[in-house]
């Protein structure tokens, strides 16, 4: 399923191709679930990233950079995540 999104007055179109580049990457190595469309918020990157060790993260997403870091931020499922947190 592709999500577009709102998020802080932005339109993000959706990200074509999230599960088959997933699926790619998991017969390469081993990977965990998935955090995937209205499963990645920040709620549950933290507890995944508390939970669990990782040598690596693919994140699949839209950000918006800027040398501001309240105005830099990750698009997460319905939401933001600032640079800061």
């Amino acid at each position: 399923m592709e999500i577009s999104q709102t998020i802080e007055g932005i339109n993000f179109d959706a990200i074509a191709q999230v599960e088959q580049e997933l699926t790619e990457i998991s017969t390469i190595i081993d990977t965990n679930n998935p955090l995937l469309n209205d499963a990645f918020t920040q709620t549950n990157i933290q507890q995944e990233l508390e939970q669990n060790n990782f040598s690596a993260i693919h994140w699949k997403t839209h950000g918006i950079f800027s040398s501001d870091p309240e105005a830099t931020f990750l698009v997460a499922y319905q939401d933001s995540i600032k640079a800061n947190e």
